[in-house]
């Protein structure tokens, strides 16, 4: 599992992966969309893991009890996938494939989510980038430089700089690694 996913697709592949232990078989992973009726280009194995997936966490009953008005819009999906713990785009293959949408409408919305999920990964980066300017504190490379000193720092450096010192001795000395030397400097010279 991907520790960078979003914790709907982790959920989905842990219980896609329970379903190959469960069932003791590996499987071949694809990179072609499923649900659509042309499924012989998928590995059987990876189908049904797919398949067992999809009916642990979003129970067709459920989702029959719904209702097509759930497909009126990506805001809707994505609520209700929410709601479920899976991403919209397990959702729509879910409708898809209990014949609640036509091909037409999971086409139509899964370009919707698609659209709203970037959007919505382009304002989380900016919150971060936010979060993390606004957090403050010195760099790393100042807190480096107060704690060797200015003066035993530039000392390693021009050692360095003039071959007198080895590189690893002088990352060791100054416990930053030599690809980011030219950090510290910029640093050191503010």
């Amino acid at each position: 599992m991907n520790s960078e996913d979003w914790t709907a697709p982790q959920l989905f592949t842990l219980v896609h992966e329970l379903a190959h232990i469960w069932i003791a078989a590996t499987g071949i992973s694809a990179d072609i969309e499923p649900g659509f009726r042309n499924t012989d280009r998928l590995h059987p194995v990876e189908l049904f893991c797919n398949e067992v997936a999809a009916n642990a966490l979003i129970p067709s009953s459920m989702l029959a009890q719904l209702g097509i008005s759930i497909y009126q819009s990506a805001s809707h999906v994505f609520a209700i996938a929410k709601a479920f713990g899976v991403s919209s785009f397990a959702l729509l293959v879910r409708a898809l494939n209990l014949n609640l949408i036509t091909l037409a409408q999971y086409k139509s919305l899964k370009t919707a989510a698609d659209a709203e999920f970037k959007a919505f990964l382009i304002k989380e980066e900016a919150k971060k980038a936010k979060q993390k300017e606004s957090a403050g504190g010195p760099s790393y490379y100042l807190l480096q430089i107060q704690k060797n000193s200015r003066l035993f720092t530039q000392t390693v450096l021009d050692a360095f700089r003039g071959g007198n010192l080895e590189p690893t001795q002088a990352s060791s000395l100054l416990n930053v690694k030599i690809n980011y030397f030219h950090n510290l400097e910029a640093q050191l010279y503010k």
